[in-house]
């Protein structure tokens, strides 16, 4: 009997699937920061998605603290999908950035648990502006066989 409830918790526990979860905070009135860490990527929107973007981020003043410290570089480039179905319903074109290693290589994982920081300096039509979103990122353990099946 010992050695069955071993092996269910053992058979259960192996069928775990990491997913981050992410909860972040900043910006200004319809701003908006996400990250996808599967992808390895965030989207930012600065303003309303119902008007042209007027902002573009200067990606050599704008970074990623790491909850260690760590400051590192960013990139960003328009969103693919954006370019491609551009809609006169929704004209604003989201900018995917990129956190870069120390190498300058673009990091294509989840970034690290804990709290993150990210800067970022703009052109805008006002001069030059900033914004700052804090991320609480961690990891949650999915198991089908405790949790059941996704929605």
């Amino acid at each position: 009997m010992r050695h069955l409830i071993t092996i269910a918790i053992a058979s259960s526990l192996a069928a775990c699937i990491p997913l981050q979860q992410t909860n972040i905070v900043g910006g200004r009135g319809y701003d908006h920061f996400g990250l996808y860490g599967e992808t390895g990527y965030g989207l930012l929107q600065i303003g309303p998605s119902n008007t042209p973007k007027k902002s573009h981020v200067i990606d050599s003043q704008s970074f990623a603290l790491s909850p260690k410290g760590v400051r590192l570089r960013i990139e960003t480039e328009p969103h693919p999908y954006d370019i491609e179905k551009k809609s006169p319903k929704v004209p604003y074109v989201r900018d995917r950035v990129y956190v870069l290693d120390a190498e300058g290589r673009r990091i294509t994982r989840p970034l690290k648990n804990g709290q993150w920081k990210f800067h970022f300096t703009m052109r805008t039509p006002k001069g030059i502006e900033t914004r700052d979103f804090d991320a609480d990122l961690w990891t949650f353990f999915y198991n089908p066989v405790i949790h059941g099946s996704p929605n």
